[in-house]
């Protein structure tokens, strides 16, 4: 069974800067968020390192008029433990906590290598969102997903 579990800042660095960043050590992997009260880190941990991570923050979709809407960003897993279900666990565990905070929608710019990931997981992708993103220069398009009710599905 996989434990998830709250972790620190400075837990997931490297992981996002070797995953999403392609190990760049100059690459900006910390934002302001980051430290902004309600901001929450999951992470995955085996032998006392962090695995996969993801990160939420309480801010607006730009697609759905929602009243508690969170952005997750910095979803990551390490390439050693890719395709074992790690980002689904952490993703439903993600959603989970979000639906106990009363959050409404989950949303995100997610890379268009992962849509078909976050389809899978029940995210609508937004159409002509595509967009280059400004730290990788990898497309992106906005999706998100109702968080209120399991299997509801939430249109702009």
């Amino acid at each position: 069974m996989v434990e998830i579990a709250d972790v620190d800042i400075h837990q997931i660095v490297e992981l996002r800067r070797r995953v999403l960043r392609a190990n760049d050590e100059s690459a900006q992997v910390i934002v302001a968020s980051d430290h902004e009260k309600g901001c929450f880190h999951l992470g995955i941990t085996e032998d006392d390192c962090v695995v996969a991570c993801v990160s939420a923050f309480a801010l607006p979709c730009p697609d759905v008029a929602s009243t508690n809407s969170w952005q997750f960003r910095f979803m990551a897993v390490d390439a050693s433990h890719q395709g074992h279900g790690l980002g689904r666990a952490l993703m439903t565990r993600l959603l989970a906590e979000l639906r106990g905070r009363g959050a409404d929608v989950a949303w995100a710019n997610g890379r268009d290598t992962a849509q078909g990931f976050y389809e899978a997981m029940g995210f609508t992708i937004v159409e002509g969102s595509a967009h280059l993103s400004p730290e990788t220069g990898l497309p992106h398009h906005r999706i998100y997903v109702a968080v209120t009710t399991e299997g509801e599905t939430v249109h702009g």
